[in-house]
């Protein structure tokens, strides 16, 4: 949803109520509806999966632990949150920034759409 709404803002092709004949006329090709689905799909994704993947927790068997086993692993859990809030909060301040200025362009015909 904040993808469709970038590119309706930057594409500067959001209408009003009253454009109904121009979308008509106005036709979407196919191969690029595709290409923006799969790049919206992708941007929201991809920072979601690594995200997602700083978070995993390994486990370490019995028969491998060493001296300084478990202060290697803290320090690899440790490493792995830090990432995870230094990428998750600006995405997230990022969404909330973007989809806000987009609700911030609306124009008193469209707000209640």
């Amino acid at each position: 949803m904040v993808i469709c709404a970038l590119l309706t803002s930057t594409a500067e092709s959001a209408m009003t109520a009253d454009s109904l004949a121009q979308c008509m006329h106005d036709k979407m090709n196919f191969w690029r509806s595709f290409l923006i689905g799969l790049l919206s799909s992708l941007l929201v994704k991809l920072p979601l999966a690594s995200v997602a993947h700083s978070v995993l927790r390994g486990f370490v068997h019995q028969e491998h632990w060493g001296p300084d086993t478990a202060e290697l692993q803290m320090r690899s859990w440790h490493i792995r949150d830090c990432v995870f809030w230094c990428l998750g909060l600006p995405f997230s301040g990022f969404c909330c920034t973007y989809l806000l200025s987009f609700v911030a362009m609306l124009n008193e015909a469209d707000e209640w759409k």
